[in-house]
């Protein structure tokens, strides 16, 4: 309760200054909160004959947490208790739903104690109190900036799917960061829905407390290159497959990949020698806890499975931690039993794959399941972009592909009178903002957290090599890390800080990779 305090009193301090006082201390109900008993009370009984007699998969009609199965039949949402991991048996109820959402519900998602349903306009709208009794369910139609009281967003028409995600700090606790170190989940949870976008390459994120816009973008594996079917989201990771069968995981949420400095800590340093505290941190700004290890851990490839499967996918988060997963795919065993595939995401090894039968029809499509690698094969166009910039000093820099959601870039540098070049790299991460904008690149300016890292050999004995040892103590003051502020467009990207050595850096942008091609 102390950090949720804390951070609510930050955020509106950070967001309205002026309203801080009124908003923080305030006793007042959201009004766009419904909490009125028939919104939230389930009556009615079921058609047994339209509601399923189990819920195995996540699709964009039925969806389960630990507690309930929840599905969606002609408007309606109904709810059961989930007999599988809650071990209560009982009837699908009618939730009786506010008016703005009665009758006319299409998709849900459910993770944790949160659902999230749409309308036929493809609109968002939440509930909280998913794991509790029925009559508590909470439903709010508000969605991002300012404060989670923003106007709402809505799915796109045309996306290939979507789902919600929770990392919960009193069900999942932490989660483990690249260090091999365990991070807390904050005290407000991390609350995403991922979008698989029409183009089958870009994942925009959506953030209740950030704008409700699609400009805040996870990058999909081969640097956002990879052509996924179909997507699945739990407990703040990410579950993708390809036409092949190839299939990636990833955690990702906006507090865990550097953005939310107001509220986390976060270092490039090698953190894996700082000694670790006996308990979690209650608030890890006032913590000596490690930083949260930058960069993030990037996408897993899972092994393939030998047999029949579809685009069907499903994860499913367990216990405490968010290390052991449970990642499911629909499909046909070799006696042709229908029924999903199972395992442990963080065990290696197609054997690891066990199927389960249900006898439900397929959901999906049957996929081209090749037993091969085909990750590479039918990528789609690059989003990177190459910018140059000649110093008044005779040093000329040249980034080869900086990628707004796919980081990190190489900066490539030509000392002063010849010399070999060297590479360096360009970390960037976006950052916090409350007003809405475009996704990728226009002529608006967007501003970037930015770390130049040197090599780590250069911190050794012998030191940088002598055509980099000059521009290595002027520009980057003998650090391997140097802290930078960008600010991009699709015509010109620049560097400014007031770390040593460092005038801003104007770049010109030089060529983007996709229009070459995506034979890349």
């Amino acid at each position: 309760m102390i950090y949720i305090t804390l951070k609510r009193l930050s955020i509106y301090c950070f967001v309205l200054p002026l309203l801080c006082n009124t908003l923080a201390c305030s006793g007042a109900v959201n009004p766009s909160v419904d909490t009125s008993s028939d919104a939230v009370t389930a009556g009615g009984s079921a058609d047994s004959a339209d509601l399923p007699s189990h819920v195995s998969m996540r699709t964009k009609t039925e969806s389960f947490n630990k507690n309930y199965w929840v599905a969606v039949r002609n408007g309606d949402i109904w709810v059961k208790p989930n007999p599988d991991l809650s071990f209560v048996n009982g009837q699908w109820q009618k939730l009786k739903l506010p008016k703005y959402l009665n009758g006319k519900a299409t998709e849900i998602s459910l993770d944790d104690k949160h659902m999230i349903a749409l309308d036929g306009d493809n609109r968002v709208y939440e509930m909280t109190g998913a794991l509790g009794d029925v009559s508590k369910f909470k439903w709010k139609t508000t969605w991002g900036a300012p404060l989670g009281k923003g106007e709402g967003i809505n799915i796109p028409n045309d996306a290939l799917a979507w789902s919600l995600s929770y990392a919960s700090p009193s069900e999942d606790i932490y989660y483990t960061d690249a260090a091999g170190r365990k991070q807390i989940v904050g005290g407000a949870g991390c609350t995403s829905v991922f979008v698989l976008d029409a183009d089958q390459q870009h994942i925009p994120v959506l953030d209740p407390w950030l704008p409700a816009d699609f400009s805040f973008q996870l990058p999909g594996p081969k640097r956002g290159r990879f052509k996924s079917v179909y997507m699945s989201a739990s407990g703040s990771t990410i579950f993708v497959i390809n036409r092949y069968g190839d299939m990636f995981t990833r955690l990702f949420d906006f507090d865990m990949s550097g953005g939310d400095v107001i509220f986390f800590r976060y270092s490039y340093e090698d953190q894996r020698s700082k000694p670790t505290p006996d308990k979690l941190p209650i608030d890890p700004r006032l913590s000596t806890y490690p930083p949260i290890q930058l960069p993030m851990v990037s996408w897993k490839m899972q092994p393939k499975i030998h047999g029949q499967i579809t685009g069907m996918i499903t994860i499913i988060k367990r216990g405490e931690g968010l290390d052991h997963q449970i990642l499911r795919v629909e499909g046909i065993d070799d006696a042709g039993n229908t029924g999903f595939y199972q395992k442990d995401i963080s065990i290696d090894g197609s054997d690891a794959w066990q199927f389960i039968e249900t006898g439900d029809p397929l959901r999906g499509q049957l996929l081209e399941n090749d037993p091969k690698d085909r990750s590479d094969d039918d990528l789609g166009p690059s989003d990177d972009h190459e910018y140059a910039y000649a110093s008044d000093e005779g040093w000329v820099a040249d980034l080869l592909d900086f990628n707004v959601y796919a980081s990190p870039a190489t900066l490539r540098v030509q000392p002063k009178g010849g010399g070999a070049p060297f590479d360096l790299k360009l970390h960037t991460v976006d950052g916090l903002r409350q007003k809405k904008r475009a996704a990728g690149l226009d002529d608006d300016p967007r501003r970037m957290s930015g770390t130049i890292e040197a090599p780590q050999e250069w911190l050794g004995p012998e030191g940088p090599p002598a055509n980099a040892l000059a521009f290595f103590n002027s520009k980057l003051g003998g650090k391997q890390f140097m802290n930078v502020t960008v600010d991009v467009t699709r015509s010109t990207l620049q560097f400014s800080g007031i770390q040593v050595g460092l005038s801003p850096w104007r770049f010109n942008h030089i060529s983007t990779l996709g229009d070459l091609g995506s034979e890349l």
